[in-house]
């Protein structure tokens, strides 16, 4: 059975060291995807992930602010299906991050895809990243393709903002668009 879950007018906070405020993950087994619905959803990790894809989902997030050291954040497989199959869709919505670490290896960014075969789409909101460090070659991406990742699909019509310290692009990897 598909496994939804509903978040209406909700904050979702983790603030330790590296927090996870809203984690899908477990055992949904093969081709199950789980749904998402956010509406007027907080989700904040400063230090952390502020949504962080370990299954497939189809997940809506609709007049919410999701702020954290990446924002949405699609894993590969390893110990869970990985988020490959995802598709994702902002309305309204705003994803921010900041990096506040030192070094050159804490590069990361507001979405971030480490699995093949996923859909983003925001519709209207903002995108942010911003490096907020002025030690070290810090790097904070708007979207990062990790493990030469294929099949990525981003779409947005929202408002990007990438500054601060030491921030050199916006997009790391390629859309290929399969």
């Amino acid at each position: 059975a598909a496994l939804v879950l509903t978040l209406n007018n909700v904050a979702l906070s983790a603030e330790k060291t590296i927090g996870q405020a809203l984690t899908i993950g477990g055992d949904t087994g093969a081709g199950n995807k789980v749904t998402v619905v956010a509406t007027n959803a907080n989700i904040t990790a400063t230090n952390g992930y502020g949504v962080i894809i370990y299954n497939p989902v189809d997940m809506t997030l609709t007049n919410s602010v999701v702020t954290a050291y990446g924002a949405l954040y699609f894993k590969a497989a390893d110990g869970s299906q990985g988020s490959a199959g995802s598709v994702v869709k902002t309305i309204n919505t705003e994803l921010n991050t900041m990096n506040l670490h030192t070094a050159a290896t804490n590069q990361f960014g507001t979405v971030v895809f480490e699995d093949n075969n996923i859909t983003v789409t925001m519709e209207n909101g903002q995108i942010s990243a911003v490096a907020g460090v002025v030690l070290g070659t810090i790097e904070q991406y708007a979207v990062l393709m990790k493990n030469n990742v294929t099949g990525i699909k981003f779409e947005t019509n929202a408002n990007t903002l990438v500054y601060g310290n030491d921030i050199s692009t916006l997009l790391q990897g390629n859309l290929d668009g399969n």
